[in-house]
Protein backbone atom coordinates (compact mmCIF):
# COMPACT_ATOMS: atom_id res chain seq x y z
CA UNK A 1 0.00 0.00 0.00
CA UNK A 2 1.41 3.49 -1.38
CA UNK A 3 0.73 6.47 -2.30
CA UNK A 4 0.17 6.48 -5.87
CA UNK A 5 2.50 9.08 -7.44
CA UNK A 6 6.03 9.68 -8.63
CA UNK A 7 9.68 11.26 -7.50
CA UNK A 8 11.65 12.45 -10.14
CA UNK A 9 15.47 12.74 -9.54
CA UNK A 10 17.51 15.73 -11.46
CA UNK A 11 21.95 15.19 -10.33
CA UNK A 12 22.76 15.71 -13.98
CA UNK A 13 24.63 19.25 -12.83
CA UNK A 14 26.46 17.07 -9.83
CA UNK A 15 29.74 15.78 -10.18
CA UNK A 16 30.65 12.37 -10.34
CA UNK A 17 31.76 12.00 -6.82
CA UNK A 18 30.35 14.10 -3.22
CA UNK A 19 32.03 14.04 -0.83
CA UNK A 20 29.00 14.61 2.05
CA UNK A 21 28.14 13.50 5.52
CA UNK A 22 25.71 10.82 4.70
CA UNK A 23 23.88 11.02 7.97
CA UNK A 24 23.47 14.29 7.74
CA UNK A 25 22.32 14.30 3.78
CA UNK A 26 19.78 11.42 4.56
CA UNK A 27 18.55 13.38 6.92
CA UNK A 28 17.92 16.61 5.26
CA UNK A 29 16.53 14.47 2.43
CA UNK A 30 14.05 12.56 4.30
CA UNK A 31 12.70 15.41 6.06
CA UNK A 32 11.78 17.36 2.66
CA UNK A 33 10.73 14.18 0.98
CA UNK A 34 8.29 12.80 3.28
CA UNK A 35 6.86 16.84 4.17
CA UNK A 36 6.25 16.84 0.19
CA UNK A 37 4.29 13.64 0.50
CA UNK A 38 2.47 14.02 3.47
CA UNK A 39 1.11 17.78 2.20
CA UNK A 40 0.55 16.26 -1.34
CA UNK A 41 -2.43 13.81 -0.58
CA UNK A 42 -3.60 13.17 -4.01
CA UNK A 43 -0.94 11.56 -6.31
CA UNK A 44 2.24 13.90 -5.41
CA UNK A 45 4.50 14.32 -8.95
CA UNK A 46 7.54 15.36 -6.48
CA UNK A 47 10.84 16.40 -8.04
CA UNK A 48 14.61 16.70 -6.38
CA UNK A 49 17.15 18.62 -8.66
CA UNK A 50 20.56 18.80 -7.25
CA UNK A 51 23.57 21.22 -8.50
CA UNK A 52 27.10 21.99 -7.69
CA UNK A 53 27.95 25.49 -6.98
CA UNK A 54 31.18 26.19 -6.27
CA UNK A 55 32.17 24.31 -3.31
CA UNK A 56 28.36 23.61 -2.27
CA UNK A 57 25.54 21.74 -3.57
CA UNK A 58 22.19 22.90 -4.37
CA UNK A 59 19.11 20.92 -3.80
CA UNK A 60 15.67 21.71 -4.43
CA UNK A 61 12.75 19.67 -3.80
CA UNK A 62 9.51 21.00 -5.52
CA UNK A 63 6.11 19.04 -5.12
CA UNK A 64 1.99 19.81 -6.34
CA UNK A 65 0.92 20.43 -2.63
CA UNK A 66 -0.74 23.28 -1.54
CA UNK A 67 2.36 24.89 -0.73
CA UNK A 68 3.38 26.57 2.61
CA UNK A 69 1.65 29.15 3.47
CA UNK A 70 3.26 32.79 3.14
CA UNK A 71 3.43 33.49 7.20
CA UNK A 72 4.98 30.59 7.87
CA UNK A 73 7.91 30.43 5.15
CA UNK A 74 10.20 32.41 7.12
CA UNK A 75 9.85 29.50 9.87
CA UNK A 76 10.56 26.64 7.48
CA UNK A 77 14.29 25.75 9.27
CA UNK A 78 13.22 25.97 12.64
CA UNK A 79 13.42 22.83 14.40
CA UNK A 80 10.28 20.92 14.71
CA UNK A 81 7.98 23.64 13.15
Amino acid sequence: HGVPGSIRWDTTLLPETVFMDERIITLILSNLLSNAVKFTPDKPDIWVRAAADDHQIVIEVSDNGRGIPLGEQEKVFERYY
